[in-house]
C-alpha cells in the first residue's frame, strides 16, 4: 500500500497515521484501511508462527523458560490460541516448579479443547500432565482421577492402535505407582519424599487450597537449598510443620507457615 502524501506540505505520512504534522487531516479510502488492517494482522500471523517455533525449539532444548518466554510474547499478540503452544507452555511451567501455574494452564487447555474436533489437541496427554502436576502438589487422590480421565480419551488421538495401547498402558503405570505412593492423599510426595499423615493433615489446615500451600512449600524449600544445605525431612511440631535441613554436617530447622518463605 502507498502511503499517502500530504497536498498542502507534500510530506509523507507514517503508516497508521492520517493527520501530518502540518495539521492536514488526510482523507484514506475504505479500501486502503482495509488493505492495512490486513497486512498489520498477517505481520501479527507471520510473528505468532516464529514465536510458536522458537517457543517448541527452546523446549527441546530444554531450555524451559525461555520456551516459556516465547509462549507469553506469542498469546500476547492477542490472535487467538493454539493448542501445541498452550501445551507446552503447560510443560514449560512444570519444569519450571510452577505447578500452580502449570494446574491452571492444563485446566484451561482442557475447557477450551476438550469437545473440539481440533485435529491438534491432545486431551488425553493435558489430562495426564494434570495428574503429573497435580501428584507434584500433594494431591494424589485428584491425581488418580485425572489419569482414569486421561484413559478414556485415547481413542480421539490420532495414531496408531499399537501406539494407543502403549499410552493407555503408560497412564496405567502412573496411575498405580500414585495409588500405591499416595494412598490416595499425597501422603507420599515425589518431591519431598514420604510425608507423615499428621504433618499433611497440618498443611490442610494451612489454608483453603492445599495446592498452593504445596506450591508455597516448594517454593520456601527452594529459596533455603544449595550445595551447602540439603532438604531432609518435614516434622510436625507443637502443631507446626518445621522443614529440617542440613547445612554442613548439621540439622537446621525452619518453620513453615504456608507462605513461600520462612519465618
Amino acid at each position: 500500500m502507498l502511503l499517502p502524501v500530504c497536498p498542502i506540505c507534500g510530506a509523507v505520512l507514517k503508516e497508521g497515521t492520517t493527520t501530518c504534522s502540518c495539521g492536514t487531516t488526510i482523507v484514506v479510502s475504505s479500501d486502503d484501511e482495509l488493505e492495512h488492517l490486513l497486512t498489520i494482522e498477517a505481520q501479527k500471523v507471520e510473528k505468532f508462527r516464529d514465536l510458536k517455533a522458537k517457543c517448541l525449539e527452546a523446549f527441546d532444548e530444554g531450555d524451559f523458560e525461555k520456551s516459556f518466554d516465547y509462549s507469553t510474547e506469542a498469546l500476547n499478540l492477542g490472535i487467538g490460541s493454539d493448542a501445541e503452544l498452550s501445551f507446552a507452555r503447560g510443560k514449560s511451567l512444570y519444569y519450571m516448579n510452577r505447578f500452580t501455574d502449570s494446574l491452571e494452564c492444563f485446566d484451561e487447555y482442557i475447557t477450551e479443547y476438550k469437545n473440539s474436533f481440533y485435529r491438534f489437541s491432545n486431551i488425553s496427554g493435558a489430562y495426564e500432565w494434570k495428574a503429573a502436576v497435580l501428584w507434584q502438589l500433594g494431591d494424589g487422590f485428584e491425581a488418580i482421577k485425572c489419569y482414569y480421565n486421561a484413559m478414556e480419551f485415547v481413542d480421539n488421538k490420532p495414531c496408531s492402535i499399537d501406539e494407543k495401547m502403549e499410552i493407555r498402558s503408560r497412564i496405567e503405570e502412573s496411575r498405580l505407582k500414585v495409588m500405591q505412593e499416595s494412598r490416595g492423599k499425597g501422603v507420599s510426595n515425589p518431591r519431598i519424599g514420604p510425608i507423615d499423615e499428621q504433618v499433611y493433615g497440618r498443611l490442610e489446615q494451612y489454608g483453603t487450597d492445599i495446592h498452593i500451600t504445596m506450591q508455597n512449600l516448594y517454593d520456601a524449600i527452594n529459596e533455603v537449598t544449595s550445595d551447602e544445605c540439603e532438604f531432609k525431612a518435614l516434622l510436625l511440631k507443637d502443631d507446626n510443620v518445621y522443614v529440617e535441613f542440613i547445612e554442613d554436617g548439621k540439622s537446621l530447622e525452619k518453620c513453615f507457615d504456608g507462605t513461600s518463605t520462612f519465618k
